[in-house]
């Protein structure tokens, strides 16, 4: 039988999760973080994929978002093992593209949260370790400085187009489907160029892809 109190929390969390916003996952962890962290609240989240995926894929793969990103922060959940994982993940970060797609993956709170850590990492390395952390800090705040600027839509939409794979891309689009396959962000969309061949070529591939979720989807009004 569903957890109807449990699922309200899981409902409020995935609805933060999905708008980004750093203020809002961060009060509701503080607030429910046990109950959230729970074995429960991960079975029951299972659970409630599997009773909606049928009738409502999209609302299944807005859930199936909350439910990785709470097992991320289970795993993550004592400080310094998360602190660990977070600058491994920034130190195999080869070049700015990359720093870029790992902030793009990272909840908001994650990626000050590695800034704060590689900050302190810093202030004891030597020598090239130390040049190395400078060195990928110096990409990594102005990275996050624009995603912070981002609206949703160009958030959406950086991630949709740094997705490594077509699977991961066509993921992101069916996860917010009224606000990336809109006409606003098709426009918007179309709006983009890249000097680099290389780059306008794989901005033609993500077009074309956007396309075609577009047409398999039905297209969405407005932003």
């Amino acid at each position: 039988m569903p957890n109807p109190g449990l699922r309200a929390l899981l409902a409020e969390f995935s609805h933060a999760r999905a708008s980004n916003s750093a203020a809002a996952v961060e009060a509701i962890l503080a607030r429910y973080g046990p109950a959230l962290r729970s074995d429960e609240a991960d079975a029951e989240l299972s659970a409630w994929i599997e009773e909606t995926r049928p009738g409502d894929p999209v609302a299944a793969a807005g859930l199936e978002t909350a439910r990785q990103t709470l097992r991320v922060w289970r795993t993550g959940h004592d400080e310094e093992q998360r602190d660990e994982e977070l600058f491994e993940a920034f130190k195999q970060a080869a070049d700015g593209l990359q720093l870029a797609r790992l902030a793009q993956r990272l909840p908001p709170v994650d990626v000050d949260a590695l800034l704060r850590v590689a900050e302190a990492r810093l202030a004891v390395a030597e020598g090239h370790t130390a040049a190395a952390i400078r060195g990928r800090l110096a990409a990594l705040r102005p990275i996050r400085e624009a995603l912070a600027r981002m609206s949703p839509l160009d958030r959406g939409l950086a991630e949709f187009l740094q997705a490594e794979t077509d699977a991961a891309a066509r993921a992101v689009l069916l996860a917010r489907p009224e606000l990336l396959l809109s006409d606003a962000s098709g426009n918007r969309l179309r709006s983009y160029v890249d000097a680099d061949p290389a780059g306008q070529a794989h901005l033609d591939a993500r077009r074309a892809l956007w396309r075609e979720v577009q047409v398999s989807r039905g297209p969405f009004a407005g932003e």
